[in-house]
């Protein structure tokens, strides 16, 4: 018999959308730049971040809602900014 962990605890996953993407792949970015963790900074990796969603924002053009299009292009102003500031002179 295995013992198996207590999943009751466990909150279900979100829900599959566009701003759940943005967001996972967002907070990807910001672990990758170590802001969580500075030993975890992985800028090659923050970058490879930028780029997925810069990629998803030109696949996507006029095809998303105007919120959409707006968090998407403010997520990645903000990420561009954080990048710039963390990466060494």
């Amino acid at each position: 018999m295995t013992d198996k962990p207590d999943t009751s605890t466990i909150p279900p996953p979100p829900p599959a959308n566009f701003e759940t993407l943005v967001s996972g792949l967002a907070t990807q970015c910001v672990a990758a730049m170590g802001q969580f963790d500075p030993a975890d900074k992985r800028m090659d990796y923050a970058k490879y971040y930028i780029d997925l969603l810069e990629v998803l924002q030109q696949k996507t053009v006029r095809n998303l809602t105007g919120q959409e299009h707006d968090m998407l292009k403010s997520v990645l102003h903000q990420l561009r900014l954080l990048y710039v500031q963390a990466t060494p002179e």
